[in-house]
């Protein structure tokens, strides 16, 4: 998972130009919340062979992966977008 987070780090980095901002402090926020999303509902997730697929699909699909910077968000968005009964895994913690 530390990976994850660093690939965070360079998203954010690559967007903001700088670690100083409030931007690049929100998208790292963004970011960390959503990889813990992801990890979390994976292990609540029936069918997990097609959760990864659908995953790695949507997270090629980023604005910014052609530089190869992964966005977990947009991922996470596009997921739940795909298959709305995702919502209640991967955002349990809210109140629906």
């Amino acid at each position: 998972m530390p990976k994850l987070f660093a690939m965070a780090d360079q998203l954010c980095l690559h967007r903001h130009q700088t670690t100083e901002s409030d931007a690049y402090t929100k998208c790292r926020g963004d970011q960390s919340v959503a990889i813990a999303r992801l990890v979390q509902g994976l292990y609540a997730l029936s069918d997990q062979p097609a959760f990864e697929a659908l995953y790695k699909q949507c997270l090629t699909k980023g604005p910014d992966m052609a530089a190869g910077f992964p966005d977990f968000d947009d991922a996470l968005n596009c997921i739940v977008a795909q298959v709305p009964e995702a919502r209640k895994v991967f955002f349990s913690d809210e109140q629906q």
